[in-house]
């Protein structure tokens, strides 16, 4: 940790103890529409999916408009397991094309992609609906 080491050294218990966050601020900017949506694959794609993600770790090219993370979902309907991505890219206005998501949009097969310009109400609800197993569909 090079900035604000003390402060880094408090968070984690001042060594081998055990430090607790109480409270934290951030800040916030408005945000209109943007692109974003879950893209989910067949496990078969979970090495490209990892190539992927060391590549933009590595990259000196990352693009600080862009978030994305990946997870393995298991279908206990289906018995099988898939690979998802979750991605946004805030910079305004929305680009539909933006190219710090290519290398998540460009892996295939795909077994769906709601991909799309939005808000972030209607993401937060596309995110539930995944993770209570209903499926990233609109």
């Amino acid at each position: 940790m090079t900035s604000y080491p003390d402060l880094f050294n408090a968070l984690t218990g001042g060594s081998n103890n055990f430090g607790v966050v109480t409270r934290f601020d951030f800040l916030a900017f408005p945000l209109n529409d943007f692109l974003g949506g879950i893209i989910v694959y067949p496990i078969s794609t979970f090495d490209a999916n990892i190539a992927v993600l060391a590549d933009l770790a590595d990259s000196n090219q990352y693009d600080q408009n862009s978030t994305f993370y990946t997870g393995v979902l298991y279908s206990s309907e289906t018995g099988s397991w898939s690979v998802f991505n979750s991605l946004f890219y805030t910079a305004q206005p929305a680009l539909v094309n933006a190219s710090a998501l290519v290398p998540f949009t460009s892996i295939q097969p795909q077994l769906t992609n709601s991909m799309r310009v939005s808000n972030m109400s209607e993401f937060a609800a596309e995110s539930q609906r995944l993770y209570s197993g209903n499926g990233p569909n609109r």
